[in-house]
């Protein structure tokens, strides 16, 4: 497969709205959290008495290792995501049909993929799932490693995609609980802010890496450091989750 190269970016409303137009319904899309962020305030009882810049509205219980396996968890994810759009080019996708799969389609996969992970995480707990989601993201990039293989089917590419959408829905459902599970009653928005937020930036740092690496070694040994990354962090998993993630909630991780 060709070395990665820089692509414009067209969702699947672009041939029919125009650049303006389709900047312009995002912008309304936007503007509808926006609005519900700016009114929202949190009930008297979740409002904290400390400092605004105190430590415990920002450092969840569970401490460093709680802090390392939301900064790496989201390796195989970031990877992944960064190197999926510059393969569907450089496979012969028109950048309608990339929109339409990766801002349509996925998404809505993701979507049911979590709903049916709220469902399992109260049969089988937090632990287990949490594995299982580290083991399928070591799953998807062998999977895109395949893919890159000369004379790979498209439906094996397809499949890759779709079975990202599913780690993805499934890995934001476990670790949006477990984040709930480490906030501070005191201060909840704060708390699950602060987490969201280190997972948000590791990721996006661990995918822009991985562009960097694709553009100098290519995205098949990309792939395979990626995995090899992921694969290290499903062994680290129970050396990190040793402990209790939170002592405010008795049942985190069973």
């Amino acid at each position: 497969m060709p070395a990665v190269r820089p692509w414009p970016g067209k969702g699947p409303g672009w041939p029919l709205l125009g650049w303006s137009g389709a900047l312009l319904l995002v912008a309304l899309g936007v503007s509808v959290s926006l609005i519900q962020a700016l009114f929202w305030r949190e009930p008297r009882h979740a409002r904290a008495c400390l400092p605004r810049l105190s430590w415990r509205l920002w450092v969840p219980p569970g401490g460093l290792r709680w802090g390392i396996l939301l900064a790496v968890s989201g390796l195989g994810i970031g990877v992944a995501w960064a190197l999926v759009t510059p393969m569907l080019v450089d496979a012969g996708w028109s950048l309608e049909r990339i929109g339409l799969v990766m801002n349509v389609l996925g998404p809505l996969v993701g979507v049911g993929t979590a709903a049916g992970t709220g469902v399992l995480l109260r049969l089988w707990g937090r632990r287990r799932l949490l594995a299982m989601v580290s083991a399928g993201q070591g799953l998807l990039l062998l999977a895109l490693l395949v893919a890159t293989t000369p004379g790979f089917v498209e439906a094996g590419l397809v499949a890759a995609l779709l079975l990202m959408f599913v780690v993805y829905g499934a890995q934001m459902t476990v670790l949006y609980t477990l984040m709930m599970d480490h906030a501070d009653p005191d201060a909840p928005g704060a708390g699950l802010t602060s987490q969201y937020a280190l997972y948000y930036l590791f990721t996006t740092l661990w995918g822009w890496g991985g562009l960097q690496l694709a553009e100098s070694l290519g995205v098949a040994t990309t792939t395979v450091v990626g995995l090899m990354l992921a694969l290290g962090f499903a062994g680290a998993l129970p050396f990190l989750l040793a402990a209790r993630s939170s002592p405010l909630i008795t049942e985190t991780l069973e």
